[in-house]
């Protein structure tokens, strides 16, 4: 069977996937005019001097070129070729060669070097394959409940990949960094802006950690990098989220402060539900760094359905797709439910990915079947990471709009006696149950308890096999690998509700 059913009837599709017919709910949302600069004229973008895959989406018009693969691509390997990894950049993207470009090293160092690429390259070096992620990913399902101040991002706005560089901790140390003050370590960019160059800044305990992996890279997947993805050299650090990892590297500056960058302050924030356009600036929150992500949080999204494909429900419905996490931390448990999220089943995790420096930050790839009945109405999908972090059953609606990892929900309509349609969650329809508007306002879920799950949640290569035992029932209630802890909690959490109940009747 087909990632996509061999029944699929999807939506008419253009070449990047999205409807052909009828407005694209990837509708474009443009920055500001302001944010950025352009050294052409606007009807002379980088494609005049860039190769890109037509495929990509663009999801700010023709530029600045901020795109995201179609979902069909997304798992197209595990490892994602460069030309299908996500973009997000502020302007133009600016055209270097690596034999004049060089790198500035300053700040609380004793030995401020200017290093060309051809020096850089003489560092011990290495590699790291991790996820890379935008901290927007997800966001249009943000945007369906209230705008916030980003533009449309699905669920491709990430890409697992294998960077090879140098680790910057080894040039600091080269240049004789003062390990006691130094608390930050800022990074600024070649792409020239509306407001200065693109800068942000990361702690300095990751930068120094021997096994934090933060490099600065010249190749990805063991070829040179892409203008796209920072050509001639950029930084990148696993487990962070993408708006970190700077292209285009032009200074590194050792501080005991954060970058004082623009970017750094108006960019990468989740702020409390609260704030909004109105108050953010007012109120101080751009100032307030408390608010600044750098570890991703866990997330995934099913991968193999078109919107609007039909299905026979008569026949088993395979559900596959992605899962990460961050921190270094491994998904462990990536479940699909088919009654509203009553009952999980455990899907399986069909590659190993790797461990690097005591730690996973690579994506997870996972599959399933489900038999969906005359009931289902939605087909939900969440993962939980070695940590128990899980994505939780609802959006929280952010000004920024990032770190979206509510459930992934596809909604299930019936439109004859066999077969249903599946919608997915950001091209959901307004009055769809699984709008997100409409998730936000709908009652708490609470898992049902019983037995084992009908699957584990053992690992496998690609060569082994991807499951054990007989045939599954459709749903088996989710309480493996720490079922006797969820029945104690949830003894206590009854007990505790009963207690409160008869105070309230003394």
């Amino acid at each position: 069977m087909s990632d996509t059913d061999s029944t699929a009837t999807p939506t008419p599709m253009g070449s990047a996937g999205v409807p052909t017919q009828g407005k694209s709910l990837y509708h474009t949302i443009r920055m500001p005019k302001g944010d950025t600069v352009f050294d052409g004229t606007a009807d002379t973008p980088d494609d005049k001097w860039i190769k890109r895959r037509p495929e990509m989406v663009r999801l700010t018009g023709k530029h600045p070129f901020n795109s995201e693969p179609p979902l069909t691509l997304i798992k197209e390997s595990f490892y994602t070729p460069q030309e299908l990894l996500y973009v997000r950049t502020h302007g133009d993207t600016p055209q270097l060669d690596e034999k004049t470009h060089s790198v500035k090293v300053d700040g609380l160092v004793s030995k401020p070097l200017t290093l060309s690429v051809e020096q850089i390259k003489q560092f011990s070096k290495t590699d790291i394959s991790m996820v890379m992620v935008c901290a927007g990913n997800r966001r249009k399902e943000q945007n369906m409940i209230k705008q916030t101040v980003g533009f449309n991002w699905g669920p491709t706005g990430c890409g697992n990949v294998i960077w090879t560089g140098c680790l910057l901790r080894d040039v600091l140390l080269h240049c004789g960094v003062d390990t006691e003050e130094a608390r930050h370590v800022c990074f600024v960019g070649a792409d020239k802006l509306a407001h200065d160059h693109y800068g942000t800044s990361i702690p300095m305990s990751k930068v120094m950690d021997p096994e934090g992996g933060v490099l600065l890279a010249w190749e990805c997947n063991g070829e040179p990098l892409l203008p796209d993805h920072g050509y001639p050299i950029r930084v990148v650090m696993p487990g962070y989220i993408g708006g970190r990892a700077v292209k285009w590297l032009t200074n590194i500056s050792v501080s005991k402060e954060q970058s004082t960058n623009y970017y750094h302050y108006r960019d990468n924030k989740v702020y409390p539900s609260h704030v909004d356009q109105q108050n953010v600036g007012p109120e101080g929150w751009w100032e307030d760094n408390t608010w600044c992500i750098n570890d991703l949080n866990v997330n995934g999204a099913i991968t193999n359905i078109l919107h609007q494909q039909t299905h026979d429900i008569s026949k088993p419905l395979k559900l596959s797709g992605y899962a990460y996490s961050g921190g270094g931390h491994r998904i462990i448990r990536p479940e699909v439910s088919i009654d509203g999220g009553k009952t999980w089943k455990m899907a399986t995790i069909t590659v190993e990915p790797k461990t690097q420096y005591g730690r996973t930050y690579e994506w997870s790839f996972w599959e399933t079947e489900v038999q969906l009945t005359p009931s289902t109405e939605q087909i939900c999908f969440r993962a939980w990471d070695d940590a128990m972090n899980v994505m939780p059953d609802r959006p929280n609606w952010t000004l920024m709009g990032m770190l979206n990892n509510s459930w992934y929900r596809i909604q299930v309509t019936k439109k004859a006696a066999n077969t249903v349609e599946l919608g997915l969650p950001h091209w959901a329809h307004k009055d769809a149950p699984n709008h997100p508007l409409n998730v936000l306002k709908a009652p708490h879920i609470t898992d049902t308890l019983g037995g084992p799950t009908s699957t584990t949640t053992t690992t496998t290569t690609p060569a082994a096999s991807a499951s054990k035992g007989g045939a599954a029932p459709a749903v088996a209630p989710s309480v493996a690998l720490m079922g006797g802890m969820a029945v104690t909690c949830s003894l206590a959490a009854g007990l505790l509700g009963f207690a409160l109940a008869q105070r309230k009747t003394v």
